[in-house]
């Protein structure tokens, strides 16, 4: 693979990121609307973070980042949560959102745990254990 932009898990994780931005537009953005700002930032905060673990130097890095955005993750389901309890979101929408979350919280871990397993690895290998 020669880009980030070719692997799976950032492809979704930039389609759920959108999937965030669409959900969340007809919402206020002031600054009492924390939450959806929150939200935002949080879900560009996934495929960013896969993009860096692509980069990164080291199996630790390499796990370091994939850690991150499987927090920014559950951040973001948290906040989903959040979004319904005050119903800015519909609980269709919110319920959509938690899936696609979750879809993407399954494959981090499993990417992250083959990983765990791999005792040396060229860059090149970590993410081809999918």
């Amino acid at each position: 693979m020669s880009s980030f932009r070719e692997l799976e898990i950032w492809k979704k994780s930039q389609d759920f990121c959108t999937s965030i931005f669409r959900g969340t537009s007809p919402l206020p953005t002031n600054p009492t609307q924390f939450t959806i700002l929150e939200l935002r930032q949080l879900s560009v905060l996934l495929p960013t973070n896969i993009a860096l673990a692509y980069q990164a130097n080291s199996k630790a890095d390499f796990i370091r980042f994939l850690d991150f955005s499987l927090g920014a993750a559950y951040e973001i389901q948290t906040h989903l949560m959040l979004t319904d309890h005050l119903d800015y979101l519909t609980t269709e929408q919110t319920q959509a959102l938690q899936h696609e979350a979750h879809q993407i919280i399954l494959l981090i871990t499993k990417i992250r745990e083959e990983v765990k397993q791999i005792k040396y690895a060229k860059k090149a290998v970590l993410f081809t254990t999918t």
